[in-house]
């Protein structure tokens, strides 16, 4: 059985109104997830010059109201959308509800506020980029120009009683437990 490479990729979609939004909001974010390895793309209503994007390792689409569901296996893991849009996209917003209810991707919001529909169900989050992605975002801010704005997203809380992982703690050596 033949595995292609991008079918063992983890995939983000990127819902935004315009590609100078992301770039903007979400750049470092953007670029820190392409750097972890997520074949990113975004989705955008209204197209524009794509370059910001592909400094920060993106990809743009077209967000088209006609477009079929994809298909599972090449369905996004995770999906970023832009509160406005969610806000005033009827298609948009069923989309993301079915998501989050569905339970199929994880979905994060981003943009100056937080969904007012749900509020009670999100906490808000500061994004602080890698070094690396703040020089890109940096040169996308150049390429889009604009300029620069704090990144915040809003997310799921975990749930209570769910133990974090901590991610800089080495597993522990299992020969220095055999010697001994």
């Amino acid at each position: 059985m033949a595995v292609r490479v991008s079918e063992l990729r983890y995939r983000l979609a990127i819902v935004a109104p315009t590609p100078s939004a992301v770039v903007r909001h979400l750049g470092g974010w953007v670029f820190d997830q392409v750097m972890a390895g997520w074949d990113t793309t975004v989705f955008v209503a209204e197209t524009a010059d794509p370059r910001p994007l592909s400094i920060l390792g993106a990809e743009m689409a077209e967000l088209s109201c006609s477009a079929t569901p994809p298909p599972p296996e090449t369905r996004p893991h995770a999906v970023a959308v832009a509160v406005d849009l969610f806000e005033a996209d009827d298609r948009v917003h069923r989309d993301v509800l079915a998501t989050l209810t569905s339970g199929r991707s994880d979905v994060t919001f981003w943009g100056p506020s937080q969904p007012v529909e749900l509020d009670a169900t999100l906490a808000r989050t500061g994004y602080v980029p890698s070094l690396a992605a703040r020089a890109f975002k940096a040169r996308a801010l150049a390429a889009a120009g604009l300029a620069d704005a704090a990144e915040v997203l809003y997310t799921k809380p975990p749930a209570v009683g769910v133990r974090r992982i901590r991610r800089s703690t080495p597993p522990p050596d299992s020969r220095a437990s055999r010697s001994s």
